[in-house]
C-alpha cells in the first residue's frame, strides 16, 4: 500500500482553501479594492488597476497546475509567489501614493490573511512571511521618516507577523493531528490486528481497483494472486495453544510483509489463511 504523506493534505486543503474561498471571494475583494484608490491615490488609479492585474496570471497558472494535477510541491510556490506579489504591490501603490500607510496596513492584513487560510507546515510559514515582510522592510527603510518612527512601525509590523506565524502553526498542529488521528482510524479499520496484514475487504477493494486500471490501461492483463495457508494449523492449536497459534499467524504475516514489494497488497483472508496481490505480474 503507498504510503499517505502530510505534505499531500496539506496539498489538497492549499487546493480547496484556493477553489472555495480565496477564487471566489479574496481575490474579487482584492480587485474591488480598487475602490479606494480613487479616494487615496486619484491620480494613480489606472496605474494601480494594472498592478493589480498582474496576479490574474498566477492564479491562471495555478488553476491550470490544478487541472494538470502536477506533483511536487508546487503548492508552496503559489503561495509564497501570491503573498510576495502582493506584498510588492501594495509596497509600490504606498510609494505612489505618497507613503500612504493604508496600503502597508492592507499588505500586513492580506499577508496574515494569506498565513491563516494557507498554514503550511513547520518553518515554511516562515517563507510566507519573509514574502510578505522583505518589500515591507525596503518600503521602511527608504521611507523619510524619523529612527524612532521607522523603529515603531517595524516592531508594529514584526509584532502582528509573530501573533499570525503563531496562529498559523498552531492551525497546522491542529491539522497535523487530525490527519494523524485520520490515518490511525484507516489502518484499524484496514489492518488485521494479529497477523499486521490487511483485512480481506481491503484485499477485495484493492483487487477491484487494480482490475479496472488494468481495463483503463487497455494493455494485456498483468494481475495476479496468490493463496497461502498453514498446513496442520488446527494441530498446532491443539498441542501448543492458541497462544503459541497466534504467534505462528504472527510470525508468517511478518514473512510475507518482508518478501513482497512495496505496492503488493497482503492480506489475511481468514484463520490460518492468506492472500497476496501482484499488480503488473504475469
Amino acid at each position: 500500500m503507498p504510503a499517505i504523506h502530510y505534505n499531500d493534505e496539506v496539498k489538497e486543503q492549499t487546493i480547496s482553501n484556493f477553489f472555495k474561498i480565496a477564487l471566489p471571494i479574496l481575490f474579487p475583494l482584492y480587485f474591488f479594492s480598487h475602490a479606494y484608490d480613487w479616494a487615496i491615490a486619484r491620480g494613480h488609479v489606472w496605474l494601480f488597476l494594472s498592478i493589480r492585474l498582474t496576479l490574474v496570471p498566477l492564479i491562471a497558472v495555478f488553476y491550470l497546475a490544478f487541472k494538470k494535477r502536477w506533483n511536487g510541491p508546487w503548492y508552496l510556490g503559489f503561495i509564497w509567489t501570491s503573498a510576495g506579489i502582493v506584498a510588492i504591490h501594495m509596497t509600490m501603490m504606498a510609494a505612489f501614493a505618497d507613503y500612504s500607510e493604508i496600503y502597508l496596513l492592507s499588505m500586513l492584513m492580506t499577508g496574515c490573511i494569506f498565513l491563516m487560510l494557507f498554514p503550511l507546515p513547520g518553518k515554511q510559514n516562515l517563507i510566507t512571511g519573509i514574502c510578505i515582510l522583505v518589500p515591507y522592510s525596503i518600503y521602511l527603510v527608504h521611507q523619510p521618516l524619523s529612527t524612532g518612527v521607522r523603529l515603531s512601525i517595524g516592531f508594529q509590523a514584526l509584532g502582528m507577523a509573530f501573533v499570525f506565524l503563531t496562529a498559523s502553526a498552531g492551525l497546522d498542529r491542529m491539522r497535523l493531528r487530525a490527519f494523524k488521528q485520520k490515518t490511525d482510524l484507516f489502518v484499524l479499520a484496514t489492518t488485521d490486528s494479529l497477523s499486521g496484514l490487511k483485512l480481506r475487504r481491503y484485499f477485495f477493494n484493492r483487487f477491484i481497483q487494480e482490475l479496472s486500471l488494468q481495463f483503463r490501461k487497455r494493455e494485456d492483463l498483468f494481475l495476479s494472486a496468490v493463496m497461502i495457508d498453514i498446513d496442520s494449523f488446527k494441530t498446532i492449536n491443539d498441542r501448543y495453544g492458541h497462544q503459541v497459534g497466534d504467534r505462528c499467524i504472527r510470525h508468517i504475516g511478518e514473512i510475507i510483509q518482508k518478501s513482497i514489494r512495496i505496492y503488493d497488497v497482503a492480506c489475511r483472508f481468514g484463520g490460518e489463511e492468506f492472500v497476496v496481490l501482484f499488480p503488473g505480474s504475469n
